[in-house]
């Protein structure tokens, strides 16, 4: 278990909590330190939410019913999530849960390869994009977090076609998200995650 979240668990039932709220890099470093995981923080491998009830601590995932929401419109689309880690997790669970055909793009092929294996899609390196045309580009990488100015896709590889969804949302008008708008896409903000996570925590 990670020592950090075995000290926040042990000073949550210490003073009562009700429940915490888990953001990275500790989602699955506190899934050791709870009595129960919900049937779909478990497949998606992640925690954001831990709720004390009695003794007990049960956790769950909030993250895919943010991502979920507002592209359920595009259900059976042909989706590209950039990334392996726990958002992209969630994402790509996301996205099959509204039968997209979902390609995880990602650095390091063992961990595209053990994602997309895990959630039943496909895997490609990054380089293959241009080669992709999806209906759906998902960034779940930290790139173009606050300072970084970072894009995952070259801007000409975007397309009016598209809709581009960043799940950064520090700053909400992301260098993805600019390049999107001015290439025409629909461009949804990963503020529209956080605030429907929330209401679902």
């Amino acid at each position: 278990q990670d020592p950090d979240c075995g000290a926040v668990m042990h000073l949550a039932r210490s003073l009562h909590m009700k429940g915490l709220s888990v953001t990275i890099p500790h989602k699955s470093g506190i899934m050791a330190g709870l009595d129960r995981i919900d049937h779909h923080a478990s497949k998606i491998g992640a925690v954001n939410t831990v709720v004390f009830c009695g003794e007990r601590a049960y956790g769950f995932n909030t993250d895919w019913i943010g991502i979920r929401e507002p592209v359920h419109d595009l259900r059976g689309a042909r989706a590209v999530v950039i990334g392996a880690g726990g958002a992209a997790a969630a994402a790509v669970y996301a996205l099959r849960d509204l039968q997209m055909e979902v390609t995880v793009l990602n650095r390091t092929k063992d961990r595209a390869e053990d994602l997309a294996r895990r959630l039943g899609s496909h895997h490609a390196p990054l380089s293959a994009f241009g080669t992709l045309a999806p209906d759906l580009v998902v960034n779940a990488t930290p790139l173009g977090m606050d300072p970084d100015r970072r894009s995952p896709v070259p801007k000409e590889l975007l397309s009016k076609e598209m809709t581009v969804f960043d799940l950064v949302y520090t700053p909400p008008d992301t260098t993805l998200i600019r390049d999107a708008r001015a290439a025409g896409c629909r461009t949804i903000t990963g503020t529209e995650m956080f605030i429907r996570q929330a209401c679902a925590q």
